[in-house]
């Protein structure tokens, strides 16, 4: 993912997509970050991914993570648990999950609680799902800038 796109697209607001891997990726002004998973999810895809996450927040503020996982395939342990040591609390806003299935689901529900139990970064945030993006997105218009963030205890 060239950093130059990315920048570029904060700073005009332009929302081109972007390739991780076999993922997309692009930042929708103001404050979503679209990230579209096709195939499997590695380790590497998540360290890359986070770093991201973090810098566009670090330029924009807190952002709102919109993603697709209609099309997701595996997503090994070794991957859960670098989502779980990469955390970001305090650069989302709040995340939607479209597209996932029941197993997709409690695995991640299953991940959040694990983080929770060991006190890894990311332990008090906890991602919304909806079947559909028009719901996922209309949930993420409800979470404004100057609104805390939203967090599920």
């Amino acid at each position: 993912m060239a950093h130059d796109s990315i920048d570029a697209a904060l700073s005009v607001g332009r929302s081109g997509w972007q390739r991780l891997g076999t993922h997309s990726i692009r930042f929708e002004a103001p404050d979503i970050v679209f990230l579209r998973v096709l195939g499997d999810v590695t380790p590497e895809h998540i360290r890359h991914l986070f770093k991201e996450v973090r810098r566009l927040s670090s330029r924009s503020g807190t952002v709102c993570w919109l993603i697709d996982l209609t099309y997701l395939g595996q997503i090994p342990l070794e991957t859960r648990k670098a989502a779980m040591e990469h955390g970001l609390d305090g650069h989302l806003r709040a995340t939607a999950i479209f597209g996932a299935n029941r197993v997709q689901r409690a695995i991640a529900t299953l991940t959040i609680q694990a983080s929770r139990l060991t006190g890894q970064p990311g332990a008090l945030y906890a991602p919304r799902f909806f079947a559909k993006e028009a719901e996922a997105r209309a949930w993420l218009e409800d979470t404004h800038p100057d609104r805390e963030p939203v967090f599920q205890i």
